[in-house]
């Protein structure tokens, strides 16, 4: 991650105002993207756990050799399927020691 530590708090709040209002579209994007030394990460916020086909779609792309792998956060618990990781709302203040802690920082 790039961004400074004191912006981990803000990034968690802005994902749980935007994911309670709802205005996270449930198709089309990845609302984020952190960039590390090695990778490009999409992030996406549901506000309801579900399929995540443009996620995927990222990652399993040719275009993009530097997104191995996608973060989205739900109202939901913590998993993995399909190179995507799935952390509650709550987590998101945990997104950059995350990423420390696999090495992509």
């Amino acid at each position: 991650c790039n961004s400074s530590s004191h912006d981990a708090p803000l990034f968690a709040l802005f994902i749980l105002l935007y994911a309670k209002q709802g205005l996270f579209s449930t198709g089309g994007f990845a609302s984020q993207f952190v960039r590390t030394k090695k990778l490009l990460v999409p992030i996406e916020v549901k506000s309801v756990n579900g399929r995540s086909k443009s996620l995927r779609t990222l990652i399993e792309s040719e275009k993009y050799p530097e997104i191995a792998y996608g973060i989205k956060f739900v109202k939901g618990n913590i998993g993995e399927s399909d190179s995507i990781i799935t952390f509650p709302y709550f987590c998101a203040f945990l997104l950059k020691r995350f990423m420390k802690e696999c090495g992509d920082e």
